[in-house]
């Protein structure tokens, strides 16, 4: 897998999806206000990168973006790594939701 390989789909306003070939390997959604509510990457393809280049696509297409302060544990991590490369603040993580996931993964 190449990072530079991976194409972008946004099926509905204010989402990003991200492709290899057909299969679908992540998927970004936020609200008006440009915050995050929803960040998942194909479980077999996490600790790839894959959602940073996502995220960089949703960041082209609203103009920033911000980290929720309700985070699972996964999310936490991607945005603690990203407040620490960009040096941005995070907001204080309010809890951490009991998600399911939605995606139906190929």
């Amino acid at each position: 897998m190449e990072l530079n390989e991976l194409q972008f789909k946004s099926p509905e306003p204010r989402t990003v999806e991200g492709y290899l070939g057909d299969k679908r390997v992540s998927r970004l959604g936020w609200d008006s206000s440009n915050t995050i509510q929803t960040m998942e990457t194909h479980p077999e393809m996490r600790r790839q990168g894959i959602m940073r280049k996502t995220w960089e696509e949703g960041v082209s297409q609203a103009g920033y973006l911000r980290h929720s302060a309700d985070r699972t544990d996964e999310g936490q991590k991607f945005a603690a790594s990203h407040a620490k490369e960009t040096g941005k603040k995070l907001p204080k993580r309010q809890g951490k939701p009991n998600y399911t996931s939605n995606v139906e993964w190929e």
